[in-house]
């Protein structure tokens, strides 16, 4: 063969195998980069956060956070060590087949809807804290007697009211309710808190703080809540200030 047409063959032979180890390797980088973005979308997905806390739910009282309360506020228990007995606590049903009569001496609440609608009233006097005084949380504890099927709700109460004259037409002996059983309108308004449904013994919801810190600061704004759902048959009995077991009576815990 002639020595000029083998060194052109072999020549054309390097040039071919150079081409084939450069196609090669493209697919394998290829390769390796998708075998890479495989393993990126199998990672496990970040846990969700945790949903938010129900709306009666008191950290303060319970859980992990929960902490004792720096002012404790029930009938006949010293607010803070060594003090004097509260007796701070004023409340009341008031009940529309009733619509005159006073219940502010009675040893339970109840609340019920229906035909015949009970509404219950319940205020804690705080004109021994400093106005200045701040505090972090706000929470109340009932103890409910007789359960419902129905949860209910506590609004503000935006009227002063008397217990020893309070009744389903009249917060006070001269002034009447803009509404029989001072349920929304001007009488009462805002979701304070609710009081859960099937639960039975002590009970301790959530109040806003910035609703309590008004009535710290404003002692005129302190008028207490009112408990009720005009739309449940099935009625709550809670115990009242009035109540001869003492750790029962309604109470205000609060957190500075």
């Amino acid at each position: 063969m002639n020595k000029a047409i083998f060194g052109s063959l072999v020549a054309l032979s390097l040039v071919a195998g150079c081409s084939k180890d450069k196609s090669d390797e493209k697919p394998a980088a290829v390769k390796s980069s998708v075998k890479k973005s495989s393993k990126s979308r199998a990672r496990k997905p970040e846990p969700a956060p945790a949903p938010p806390a129900p709306s009666h739910d008191c950290t303060f009282a319970q859980g992990e956070h929960a902490r004792p309360p720096s002012w404790t506020l029930q009938n006949g228990l010293p607010v803070e060590a060594k003090g004097k007995p509260y007796a701070g606590t004023t409340d009341a049903t008031i009940e529309k087949s009733a619509a005159t009569t006073n219940a502010g001496s009675d040893p339970t609440l109840v609340q019920k809807g229906g035909k015949n609608p009970r509404h219950s009233l319940v205020r804690w006097d705080l004109s021994a804290l400093p106005a200045k005084t701040t505090i972090e949380g706000a929470c109340m504890t009932v103890f409910i007697e007789d359960a419902s099927g129905q949860a209910y709700t506590a609004l503000q109460l935006l009227r002063d009211w008397s217990e020893a004259k309070v009744t389903w037409n009249s917060a006070t002996a001269e002034v009447a309710w803009a509404t029989p059983g001072g349920w929304g309108g001007t009488d009462s308004g805002g979701e304070a808190t609710v009081i859960p449904a099937k639960a039975t013994g002590l009970q301790t919801v959530a109040l806003p703080t910035a609703l309590v810190q008004k009535w710290i600061t404003d002692k005129a704004e302190n008028h207490g809540l009112i408990i009720g759902n005009d739309r449940s048959f099935d009625g709550m009995t809670l115990s009242s200030a009035n109540s001869a077991t003492a750790n029962q009576r309604p109470t205000l815990l609060l957190w500075k």
